[in-house]
């Protein structure tokens, strides 16, 4: 009997029929789709060509090299591309670097690269504890000999790190970052508002919420129909709508035909009124109530990523941080949106981390040592004709999850030649290789082993987007 046969007979027909459709699929894409692949990993490599050549002239014609004394810094949310950008450049400034980050992320891009010198493993203080958790930094701190903790985590991440702030201070490290206080004001929708109100600026209209019930009241008034749209929030930085938000339906019988997906969320909510317009995202580092690098870019299709030459965003946070009713230090997301209508700059959130706009910053020298020193500057150092940012098997996921358009495969192609990969380097390659091919297939096969469900890949973050 053969192999085939003895195989069909093993396997259910269903289960078979699934696996040659699978099968079939793999094939029509590979015919469909495989001159765009091909062609895209050809721009790809003319890129790093001539990125590489750019950067050997680059170090032929240097300017004199600014000397900063060799300290070690801290990172930790070392999944994120933003760490890995934010290690290159503090170690080409002279930095030694030590990474962190959860057991789940052992194999993380940034603990590959050749920019970080020492990694360790925390426990997460959701479920180990926060005083474990302070207490494994506090013995990475001593061991390392840590003069600087830089935070790169999210929202969530970051409230416990500031918690460690005043321990690590007692041993002598400078926590780039401010009070546990002030990280839960300002991400905090209500309050950050309230001070953006005292600078003089145009805010959203919001409503706060204490419960779900109160929502049915505000359609039977009319309220929110007279004003809306509105989007759903909360105040909590680890609430799963803080960033995104749900757009509220129209009716109040839109809202009773759903009323299940809200059950649960008992805690203080936000109702935010939805503008029309383009949104725009920072990464803005302060020292001492002082912008000392500031980049934004957009962070929606089809302009995602792509640096913003505007300083609309700078003057703003400049006046938010001069008002401030302390000192300031560290580095900052601010979330904003221009009107469709009138063209004008309404914030939207705050938050306490390093965002992906920093990695405009493509060629900077500067960068690594205006983070974190206090370089006499008179203007912010800012990008310097960044070109757009892309992830290459992130476009290799657009085409292989998308219809077949022509348009479509040609900005892939235009990205990949005229583009900048942000996590390849021809110097340090292996966090490209680890985040594609350790990291993010290691989470896919978790996901599966314990039947999580996960819509889409998130390259920049490292993570699976539910």
């Amino acid at each position: 009997m053969s192999v085939p046969r003895v195989i069909s007979q093993m396997v259910s027909p269903t289960l078979l029929l699934f696996a040659k459709s699978i099968i079939f699929l793999f094939f029509v894409q590979c015919v469909l789709l495989g001159p765009a692949y091909a062609a895209t990993l050809f721009c790809f490599v003319l890129n790093a060509i001539f990125e590489q050549g750019h950067a050997i002239l680059g170090q032929v014609f240097r300017g004199p090299k600014l000397e900063v004394p060799r300290r070690t810094v801290l990172l930790n949310g070392c999944t994120q591309s933003a760490a890995l950008h934010v290690a290159r450049a503090l170690h080409a400034a002279g930095y030694r670097i030590v990474a962190c980050d959860f057991p789940e992320n052992w194999l993380n891009p940034t603990r590959f690269s050749i920019a970080v010198d020492e990694y360790h493993t925390v426990p997460k203080p959701e479920h180990d504890g926060v005083q474990e958790y302070v207490r494994t930094l506090c013995d990475i701190v001593r061991k390392e000999k840590v003069d600087i903790f830089l935070p790169v985590s999210t929202a969530e991440g970051a409230v416990f790190d500031s918690l460690a702030k005043a321990q690590l201070e007692r041993q002598g490290c400078q926590c780039f970052m401010p009070s546990a206080e002030h990280v839960r004001r300002l991400s905090n929708k209500v309050t950050f508002f309230e001070h953006a109100i005292k600078c003089g600026f145009d805010i959203p209209l919001h409503i706060k919420i204490p419960c779900i019930s109160e929502l049915i009241h505000l359609y039977e008034t009319g309220a929110l129909n007279k004003n809306g749209p509105f989007v759903l929030t909360s105040l909590r930085c680890n609430h799963k709508y803080t960033q995104d938000g749900v757009l509220m339906p129209r009716t109040i019988e839109e809202f009773l035909a759903n009323i299940g997906e809200y059950d649960g969320y008992t805690c203080s909510l936000l109702l935010q009124q939805y503008i029309k317009g383009r949104r725009l995202t920072t990464s803005t580092t302060i020292l001492d109530s002082q912008v000392v690098a500031h980049a934004a870019c957009y962070c929606e299709p089809p302009y995602e990523y792509d640096h913003l030459q505007t300083t609309n965003t700078l003057t703003w946070i400049q006046t938010f941080v001069k008002m401030y009713p302390v000192k300031l230090t560290g580095n900052f997301i601010f979330n904003f949106v221009v009107s469709a209508k009138k063209q004008k700059l309404y914030p939207e959130s705050c938050l306490a981390g390093v965002g992906v706009a920093i990695m405009s910053f493509q060629s900077e020298k500067y960068l690594g040592i205006s983070m974190l020193t206090d370089v006499p500057n008179k203007v912010p150092l800012h990008p310097k004709n960044p070109r757009p940012l892309f992830w290459l098997y992130e476009e290799f996921w657009k085409i292989g999850t998308t219809l077949p358009s022509v348009g479509s495969h040609l900005g892939c192609l235009w990205k990949t030649l005229f583009g900048h990969e942000a996590v390849f380097s021809v110097r340090d390659p292996m966090p490209f290789i680890a985040l594609n091919h350790l990291h993010l297939p290691f989470l896919v096969f978790v996901s599966l082993f314990q039947r999580k469900y996960w819509s889409n890949i998130n390259f920049r973050a490292g993570k699976l987007r539910s």
